[in-house]
């Protein structure tokens, strides 16, 4: 998670013009969007479950088993938080010219207040974790320049041992902290745990780096992935339930049906393979609909 928050920064630019209102368009539109298809799919017993599914939808957050029918959904009313505080303090700092002197600061400030916040209270939209999640996004906002997929010959052993490294501190920090959840608001020592996210960011580009010089043709089903990553993460629930559906399972072929419930490679990819091309179908039909009432009006 903390990986797409610090993504989220690279594209914020110094000051872009309508930037709320776009941000709005690509997180908080297609988050109701799914929230309403998510409720609709698992259609509420009652009028009672109906009104508090719908109310569930505007309080964004997972606390007391809300957005049951999709839970990853709370990722995105978090991160539109998350923009928007960044946003506010990068445009004050700009204008009074006082960027890089002041906006770590005011990143940090708010980082602490969500930690702080986190242990004992949950917030409508999950600020609390939007405010600790600033020091992401500053991470991305500041780095983001200097991400690169060109290296030379001679550098990708020493990328290759920094990857190692990555991976055996991250392994220690994590068995001395054990699980956290964000979504939860469990970071259980704190310090550690922006370590082991901070390790875990540089573990995820340096792969990238690695597929990208020695297994290029894996580059752009994974770039196809990642500029589609919000409609997966937005449908993959509500897709896998449907197709564990009785009335889908009835139309497979038997090689799926018989290794549906094993553990083994037909039996995994079956949900996944679906779930992740259809979540891409229904994002292709959704930005060409958006794309066809934005040229008409």
């Amino acid at each position: 998670m903390p990986l797409f928050i610090c993504i989220t920064g690279v594209f914020i630019n110094r000051l872009q013009k309508g930037f709320i209102q776009k941000r709005f368009r690509q997180i908080i539109l297609p988050y109701f969007i799914a929230c309403t298809a998510s409720i609709l799919y698992d259609w509420p017993e009652d009028r009672a479950t109906a009104v508090r599914y719908f109310n569930e939808i505007l309080i964004g957050s997972t606390q007391n088993g809300r957005l049951s029918y999709n839970v990853p959904l709370w990722y995105l009313p978090m991160i539109f938080c998350a923009c928007m505080f960044f946003y506010v303090g990068l445009s004050i700092c700009l204008k009074k010219k006082i960027y890089r002197k002041y906006l770590p600061c005011y990143v940090f400030v708010l980082s602490v207040t969500g930690g702080l916040l986190s242990h004992n209270y949950r917030l409508p939209w999950n600020i609390e974790t939007a405010l600790l999640s600033q020091i992401f996004i500053y991470a991305g906002f500041l780095d983001g320049s200097y991400i690169k997929c060109d290296y030379r010959r001679n550098e990708y052993p020493v990328i290759f041992m920094l990857l190692l490294a990555c991976g055996f501190i991250s392994f220690f920090t994590y068995k001395m902290n054990g699980r956290v959840d964000m979504n939860a608001g469990v970071y259980n020592n704190i310090i550690l745990y922006f370590i082991n996210a901070f390790l875990g960011i540089c573990i995820i580009l340096l792969i990238s780096i690695l597929i990208c010089r020695f297994i290029s043709p894996v580059k752009n089903i994974l770039c196809l992935l990642g500029r589609k990553s919000l409609y997966i993460m937005m449908f993959h629930v509500p897709l896998s339930k449907f197709f564990y559906s009785e009335e889908i399972l009835r139309l497979l072929p038997k090689i799926i049906s018989n290794n549906l419930w094993s553990k083994n490679i037909i039996g995994l990819s079956y949900p996944v393979i679906s779930s992740i091309f259809f979540s891409l179908f229904i994002g292709y039909v959704y930005e060409r609909s958006r794309l066809q009432i934005d040229q008409n009006s």
